[in-house]
């Protein structure tokens, strides 16, 4: 699929995946006004590239803030990154940075990582 690259706003992250490297980045503020326009075009980019998957999944995330339905989205591409990496027998590597006073991103990311059953690495920035 190549390389799909997403500005930020302030409501959205940025946004830069590249199945070349096998790299997902997000980073900044995600509340976009239709999450699901946002996130549904991410979802449709990972299904499209999953076959170039191929000796690692990296996914780079360092959120400052993330809504509501933000999180489900997320919930949502961590849990299809993990069956893709499943399916194909290809480490998924999960790095969740989070600044140091910011309690409720550290347990986000433990959040996610206990529903999706798959240890993350985490990066105090």
């Amino acid at each position: 699929m190549g390389v799909l690259r997403i500005e930020p706003t302030q409501e959205m992250p940025e946004i830069f995946l590249d199945s070349y490297n096998s790299t997902l980045n997000f980073s900044g503020v995600s509340r976009p006004e239709n999450v699901f326009d946002l996130y549904n075009t991410i979802m449709d980019w990972i299904e499209e590239s999953s076959c170039d998957f191929k000796k690692e999944i990296i996914c780079n995330f360092s959120f400052r803030y993330i809504n509501t339905s933000s999180k489900k989205m997320i919930f949502e591409i961590l849990r299809e990154l993990h069956k893709i990496s499943f399916d194909a027998n290809i480490p998924l590597n999960v790095n969740w940075t989070y600044r140091k006073i910011d309690e409720d991103i550290l347990e986000l990311g433990e959040e996610f990582e206990e529903l999706i059953d798959h240890k993350f690495n985490y990066i105090v920035n």
